[in-house]
């Protein structure tokens, strides 16, 4: 949802919310770093899900540090 809203700050260009909105998205990446994120996905492997199926209901990165490092 922030990365929607963000897209659409955007194409506006209002830089000013788009910082804030990015203030958020570093407060929850802050708490969820991708250890979580790599627990998150072998717990799902294990319990035998599809996968690719669970990842669209939940929002997980690839790489948190690489998404901080864009925000920043």
């Amino acid at each position: 949802m922030i990365d929607r809203v963000s897209a659409f700050l955007k194409e506006f260009e209002l830089d000013m919310l788009r910082s804030r909105i990015a203030i958020i998205k570093l407060q929850y990446l802050y708490y969820k770093n991708d250890t979580i994120y790599d627990a998150i996905r072998q717990r799902l492997a294990d319990k035998g899900k599809n996968l690719a199926e669970s990842l669209k209901k939940i929002y997980i990165l690839s790489s948190s540090q690489r998404e901080i490092a864009e925000l920043v």
